[in-house]
């Protein structure tokens, strides 16, 4: 099996920085639709999120929870009925116990792509991730997955530094995870 991991803040939502709020919840453009696309080429969704709001204080692990439950219920709306969810609660230098610790699942380490990985007996090289910043870019040269860059979010303030860097993992800027899927299928035909 294949996998699509997709940042949630800045790729699905458009929140760019700690949702603190249900009423704050926004999807990007057309981003359910472009999951279902990935979907039905295979790949099998898994969102993958630092949480450090969780460490901090600004919500529980509840809000957490809430929130990926609506984004499941998006999700099934457009007939994708399976999908995977982790999340990283911590943060290494700031927030509260039990949170504030140093780890190997909070982004750029790979430590919730090897568990999802582990889990759903993932191919991690037929793989991909789709996020907008240099953590998820990390994230995919520290798993050594494919790469897609994606405008929404903070992706166009790091196009430049990752593109210079020519790295075979980097497979280009987009202006959303939907013309992501929308340039994966058309390279599939």
């Amino acid at each position: 099996m294949k996998a699509a991991f997709i940042d949630r803040d800045g790729t699905i939502l458009s929140n760019e920085d700690h949702l603190r709020r249900e009423d704050d919840y926004s999807p990007t453009f057309n981003v359910f639709k472009g999951i279902r696309m990935l979907k039905n080429l295979g790949f099998l969704p898994v969102i993958i999120t630092n949480q450090s709001g969780v460490a901090r204080g600004y919500y529980g692990e509840d809000f957490v929870e809430l929130i990926k439950n609506k984004m499941g219920r998006d999700l099934a709306c457009e007939g994708v009925d399976t999908f995977a969810h982790y999340y990283c609660p911590h943060h290494p230098t700031v927030g509260l116990f039990p949170y504030k610790m140093q780890c190997t699942c909070r982004k750029p380490e790979a430590g919730m792509v090897y568990k999802a990985a582990k889990e759903f007996d993932i191919n991690l090289q037929e793989s991909i991730v789709i996020g907008d910043s240099t953590t998820d870019y990390g994230l995919a040269k520290n798993a050594e997955i494919n790469f897609y860059l994606v405008a929404t979010g903070t992706g166009k303030k790091f196009v430049r530094e990752i593109e210079e860097e020519k790295n075979p993992l980097y497979c280009g800027y987009f202006d959303n995870l939907f013309t992501v899927a929308e340039s994966i299928a058309a390279s599939k035909k």
